[in-house]
């Protein structure tokens, strides 16, 4: 008769290697998913009409990643497609971003 533990202790030394291999496949996938994703994120922000924001009581316009686009009061944001679209409206964009 042969002892339960006997079949698994010929593979006991390939366990860990394939572990490694499958977190390694698990990363490198994850990886390209996560960087997929920003790259759609960024393609669409190209697309929407809301990239730029200004005040309608300032001179400046700022790009929506900008921290001073965020104190802008709602009712006072003015949207922009593009730079070329501030710069027209007579804006200029804000040195700090």
């Amino acid at each position: 008769m042969i002892p339960e533990g006997w079949r698994f202790r010929k593979l006991e030394p390939f366990i860990l290697p394939a572990i490694v291999v499958l977190v390694g496949f698990s990363a490198f996938g994850l990886g390209r998913l996560s960087a997929l994703d920003q790259f759609s994120l960024q393609k669409a922000a190209a697309n929407y009409e809301k990239n730029f924001v200004a005040s309608v009581n300032g001179a400046k316009y700022y790009v929506l990643s900008c921290t001073g686009a965020e104190q802008i009061k709602e009712e006072n944001r003015i949207w922009f497609a593009t730079e070329a679209q501030a710069r027209e409206a007579g804006y200029e964009r804000v040195a700090n971003c």
